[in-house]
């Protein structure tokens, strides 16, 4: 027993000592030393990834008629307008009255023959027609992904545990940090 608890008590002195004798050596450089592993843990991330997909359906969708897409008829526009002017020179009775109500009547004509054309545009009975139709549509994927190791290794009769991002098998080098 008395043996035992000596080399725990040199162990312990070994492993204190190491870190000085190392920056004692070389105070610029680290000392690393090879120690064994007791056990190793896998450490895992989950996370969530997204892999955008382009899907394409055929879609029946309605649609304004060819004609209904025009601009307006300049011809339908004149004629209303010189109807207009006709009837605005009938009710201006002759003189001043008469020139006025011309030009009043052709230019309310117009106007009337616009409006009544935009109606029609706007009232014309939408067509269906397939079409295909393309999105991007997410699709998120969860996953665990290794980032490292837990590792647990004795030094000098102790129980250590460090990270580790890479496995290290059955023994594995630490390095010894000078103290500064």
């Amino acid at each position: 027993m008395f043996k035992s608890n000596l080399f725990t008590i040199a162990g312990i002195v070994i492993a204190i000592s190491l870190p000085v004798i190392a920056s004692a050596a070389h105070p610029s450089s680290n000392a690393t030393i090879t120690v064994s592993v007791t056990h190793s843990q896998p450490v895992y991330e989950t996370v969530r990834v997204n892999h955008p997909v382009e899907t394409c359906r055929t879609k029946t969708v309605y649609e304004a008629p060819r004609y209904a897409s025009r601009k307006p008829s300049k011809t339908i526009n004149m004629l209303g307008a010189i109807a207009g002017g006709a009837l605005g020179r009938h009710l201006g009775h002759g003189g001043q009255e008469e020139w006025l109500g011309t030009i009043v009547g052709g230019m309310l004509g117009h106007a009337v023959a616009d409006e009544m054309q935009e109606h029609r545009r706007a009232h014309a009975p939408h067509v269906p027609a397939r079409r295909e139709v393309c999105e991007w549509v997410d699709q998120w994927e969860t996953r665990r992904e290794l980032i490292g190791y837990d590792v647990t290794y004795q030094l000098a009769g102790q129980t250590f545990t460090a990270f580790s991002t890479l496995d290290p098998g059955a023994t594995m080098e630490i390095s010894l940090i000078p103290s500064g």
